[in-house]
């Protein structure tokens, strides 16, 4: 006998040719599987590990696409996700992994905290190798001062943003990217999204779970907290 698969959720990589047919990809997993699993979209992003022979869709479109996923979700009580819709209140970095809950180990033996950057010839690599396994002694040597060199406050272009609360400047590797259009999508398709956010919340379609507001007390925005996030887990 075969063993019945335990599925969380099933994720779907977009790019600029199939971001227009996001809802057609949604509708075809619920029409087709045996329940509505959640779908998780994200769009792709030129790195090592990523399809650098595909085009990454714009922000905007992306937006556009994933909202029109959302209300096929929200009529057929199915849940849709993607990370740059604001799901909690970020206090510190957007990726766990930039808070020494993760490490990768590069093909090549290089202790890496990101898993986008994971070949000696990248530029961003001396932030974020952090040691390398010594084949010889048959053990990692870590750097003296290991992840030091990682984000230590809020990224100069996240001040003013309204949607800082929402990803406390994103993922810190692809703004570092040496494509100028990765940190511009990324801030486009967290700001689209929130807008959304709000707009929702207005309505009553969402509930409202934290309240942000200045020193004196005045209401500046609200906004919905999700308990969990297929993103994060």
């Amino acid at each position: 006998d075969v063993p019945e698969m335990t599925i969380n959720a099933i994720r779907i990589t977009v790019t600029a040719d199939t971001v227009h047919r996001m809802d057609y990809i949604a509708n075809y997993f619920w029409d087709n599987l045996s329940k509505l699993y959640p779908l998780q979209f994200e769009p792709v992003y030129l790195s090592e590990v990523g399809r650098t022979n595909t085009v990454m869709p714009k922000g905007k479109d992306f937006v556009a696409a994933f909202r029109r996923v959302e209300e096929l979700g929200m009529q057929r009580n199915a849940l849709v996700g993607t990370a740059t819709r604001p799901l909690v209140i970020r206090e510190t970095a957007y990726c766990d992994s930039l808070e020494g809950r993760g490490l990768f180990v590069t093909p090549n033996g290089y202790l890496s905290l990101c898993s986008e950057i994971s070949v000696p010839s990248d530029p961003r690599k001396d932030r974020y190798f952090v040691g390398k396994y010594d084949f010889r002694e048959k053990r990692f040597n870590i750097a003296s001062d290991g992840p030091a060199k990682v984000r230590c406050a809020l990224p100069w272009w996240c001040n003013g943003c309204y949607a800082q609360f929402s990803c406390q400047g994103g993922c810190e590797p692809r703004s570092q990217n040496d494509d100028p259009h990765v940190r511009k999508t990324w801030c486009q398709m967290v700001r689209g999204h929130l807008k959304w956010t709000w707009s929702d919340v207005r309505s009553g379609r969402l509930p409202c779970r934290m309240r942000l507001g200045d020193r004196q007390g005045e209401e500046l925005i609200w906004l919905p907290i999700w308990e969990e996030s297929m993103a994060m887990e």
